[in-house]
């Protein structure tokens, strides 16, 4: 039956275009701007938007380094709350003061440590948001601290399931192996747990009660979406050797030798 109804789909739903933003920060522990001062975000919110028309209608901010990584901060991590309260009313008053004349209002934020994630949504569109649901993972110091790691946001979006992520991998430029592993732990252990799942299959879609009549407790994942976004200080490098430098590499962007520099990204490879 759920192959049938999937087959004939076109007969009962609707295509929505809409504008997804999203942008990635480290912060190095900065103070956020000001809400007077919030429209020096602006350069950065509206890199690809100049018009109301084409203002996002969904936003998502990731942040790395939201407070100092020193180990009390580390393991205490009682500066990561209000330091997030902060950066959320700063972008959300540059939205709402100077990127559109829709309001937009926070979806949800989750932050780790130093890691941030805020989801922002025209106002309009939040009576068709349900399932909203937060997680994080923690990756770094014995597998675990959160100095490095990831946080992430779910949510149903009129009939469609989205998710963000915004991760900060580890560091140091030999050290592939390790953003690698740090991937992979964050895939693993990031899971949504709500109630409303029981009502879902593993894919994000809502069964009918004839389909699925027992309860179940469904736990979703990052791949169980129709959307993912991944964003982040990822920590990748251009691999540079004797005949690679830095210097070339500033050349090569001055010229927009894109496809050279992605030949030596250690994404790529």
């Amino acid at each position: 039956m759920a192959q049938k109804l999937h087959l004939r789909a076109s007969e009962f739903t609707e295509i929505k275009d809409m504008v997804l933003w999203t942008g990635t920060f480290n912060v190095n522990a900065k103070k956020p701007v000001s809400i007077a001062e919030s429209a020096k975000l602006l350069s950065w919110l509206r890199a690809t938007h100049e018009n109301d028309q084409l203002s996002p209608d969904i936003v998502a901010v990731g942040f790395q380094e939201i407070v100092d990584l020193n180990a009390v901060n580390v393991v205490v991590n009682n500066m990561s709350g209000p330091r997030s309260a902060q950066w959320e009313e700063s972008i959300l008053a540059a939205l709402n003061t100077h990127m559109s004349d829709q309001a937009y209002e926070v979806v949800l934020h989750k932050h780790l440590v130093g890691i941030l994630l805020l989801v922002f949504v025209k106002r309009n569109h939040l009576p068709f948001i349900t399932d909203v649901v937060g997680s994080t993972a923690g990756v770094g110091i014995m597998g675990m601290m959160g100095n490095k790691g990831g946080v992430a946001v779910r949510m149903t979006l009129y009939d469609s399931t989205i998710v963000f992520v915004c991760s900060h991998l580890a560091a140091h430029t030999h050290n592939v192996a390790g953003r690698n592993a740090d991937f992979a732990n964050i895939l693993a252990k990031i899971e949504f747990r709500d109630s409303v799942f029981d009502e879902m299959n593993p894919s994000g879609f809502v069964l009918f009660s004839i389909l699925s009549p027992e309860p179940t407790d469904h736990v979703l994942s990052i791949h169980s979406h129709d959307f993912i976004f991944w964003l982040g200080d990822l920590n990748y490098r251009l691999v540079e050797d004797a005949n690679f430098t830095v210097e070339d590499c500033f050349a090569h962007l001055d010229k927009h030798n894109l496809e050279v520099l992605l030949a030596r990204d250690q994404v790529q490879r």
